[in-house]
Formats: structure tokens, C-alpha cells, sequence
């Protein structure tokens, strides 16, 4: 039975708690005490709908926001779980009954997983190899994609040309294109332009 006394704990919907009132919630135990000390509110198809509608309606900011301020944004995440981490292990211990150096512990490995995660620029990016076969160059292009979209749909704008130069691709998979061989000296990469910069190889 639910004790209605004690404080709810709300989902997060779209960088806020949710306001809505739940039809259901779930007690929180302390475990060491064997007593409930809050309740946990439990989702129905409205707040599902909304937390994934939310999702969707961020994706397109977030994909185009550059790569730098994405990697700060997780740093200060990184941050605040190192500046917080003693508070983080005794709600840990609060609610799972563990000591707060074992709670502490966990915390540390979690922040290992956050401090990979900084590295994500790393992995988003592609690959190109020249001549992986006889006039053949083989690429690859990682790209997000948006909650709940399947399949390809029509693109616009510089990504799509981006796409048309470089050749055909399937999925995040490599895609081999055919090159006309030229003499060296004149040969350029495809999809690849010199800037007034480095035109003469600075």
C-alpha cells in the first residue's frame, strides 16, 4: 500500500519534472531500515508518449549543434558527478543499502563510463582508404538518427550534397566508389577540395 505522505518522485520530461499527478506510484524502501521513504511515480501512455515526443522535437538541435559544445556540455556533466559524487553514494546507500564506500565505488565507475563518453568525437568519425581495390576507394559516414525513424528518407541542403560527392553508402556500412584513374599528377581525391590555404600543400 502507498503511503501518500511521503514525497513523490517525478519522471523528467523535457529538462523538467513532470507536473502531471500519477495514477500509480511505487514505494522506496531503505533497506537498512526496512522502511519506505518515499515512492517512485509509475508512467502510463500519456507521459511515455510525451518523454519520446520530447526526444524527437530536441533531436534536430541537438544533431546540429557542433561537435565542440556537445563534448562541453558532457565535460560539465562529468563535472557535477565529480562535485556531487559523496551526496550521489548516499542515496545510493539510502535506497540499495549499501555502505557509502561501496556506494562511493560505484560511482567511480560510473564516472569511467562518463569520461569515455568525452571521447565521442573520436568515434563519430569516418574512414576513407584509397585503392582498397583496383581503382576502388572504400569510405565510411556515421550519422545519428532521430528516435523512432526508420529507414531514408529525401535530404536537402549542404549534408545532402555532401552525400551526392562523395557516392552511394548504405547505412553507417562502407560504400565502395569506383575511380577513373588519372596520372598522378593530376589526380585529386573526389568529394575533397583544396582551400586558397593549402593549395600548394601548406
Amino acid at each position: 500500500m502507498t503511503d501518500t505522505a511521503l514525497p513523490t518522485i517525478q519522471h523528467w520530461i523535457d529538462g523538467a519534472p513532470s507536473t502531471s499527478t500519477p495514477a500509480r506510484t511505487s514505494p522506496v524502501f531503505n533497506p537498512a531500515l526496512g522502511t519506505a521513504t518515499s515512492n517512485v511515480a509509475l508512467a502510463d501512455d500519456a507521459e511515455i508518449n510525451a518523454a519520446i515526443a520530447a526526444a524527437k522535437a530536441a533531436f534536430p538541435g541537438w544533431s546540429n549543434t557542433s561537435i565542440a559544445k556537445r563534448q562541453n556540455i558532457i565535460f560539465k556533466f562529468r563535472e557535477l558527478l565529480n562535485e556531487r559524487k559523496l551526496e550521489l553514494a548516499r542515496i545510493i546507500t539510502s535506497e540499495h543499502g549499501k555502505v557509502v564506500s561501496d556506494a562511493a565505488g560505484e560511482i567511480q565507475r560510473g564516472l569511467e563510463v562518463v569520461e569515455l563518453a568525452t571521447g565521442f568525437p573520436h568515434i563519430m568519425k569516418g574512414d576513407f582508404t584509397e585503392n582498397a581495390s583496383t581503382g576502388v576507394d572504400v569510405f565510411s559516414i556515421k550519422q545519428a538518427r532521430a528516435a523512432g525513424r526508420q529507414g531514408r528518407g529525401k535530404q536537402a541542403g549542404p549534408r545532402a550534397a555532401l552525400r551526392r560527392r562523395a557516392g552511394p553508402r548504405c547505412g553507417g556500412c562502407a560504400a565502395p566508389r569506383r575511380r577513373t584513374r588519372r596520372p598522378a599528377a593530376s589526380r585529386r581525391r573526389r568529394g575533397r577540395r583544396r582551400s586558397p590555404s593549402c593549395a600548394s600543400g601548406g
